[in-house]
């Protein structure tokens, strides 16, 4: 029935989101921080996932809370979702500011080019 098949999507998705969070930890190397310091942020990272989303790690944590509220819908799996990713947008803000701190323009471009969650920019033709 439609929950069997909810429930294969979710995990699924929940299992594609551990990938990309895993994935998106991986690619960013020594740069990689929980919470950001200024003058601790190491270099700016924009190659791999991170030219699809500035924060690949919180889409694909997302994707998989997202994925287990699906497969397991309760309260408290949509709620876990609800409130990473409130807490997610919260953490990402002020990270936002320190980074623009430290890279001053190199980040206002990245930030310009590459949205906050995710999304493909169609490349411009000059």
């Amino acid at each position: 029935g439609n929950a069997i098949v909810l429930g294969l999507i979710g995990i699924f998705i929940a299992g594609l989101g551990a990938m990309v969070a895993f994935a998106a930890q991986m690619s960013m190397g020594s740069s990689w921080r929980v919470g950001v310091l200024t003058g601790q942020t190491g270099s700016l990272v924009s190659g791999g996932l991170y030219q699809f989303s500035r924060n690949p790690t919180f889409v694909g944590q997302f994707a998989l809370l997202a994925g287990v509220a699906l497969a397991v819908p309760a309260i408290p799996t949509i709620l876990a979702a609800i409130l990473f990713l409130w807490s997610a947008t919260t953490q990402i803000r002020s990270e936002e500011a320190a980074l623009r701190e430290a890279f001053g323009p190199d980040y206002d471009r990245y930030a310009a080019s590459v949205p906050r969650w995710i999304g493909f920019h169609a490349k411009e033709t000059s």
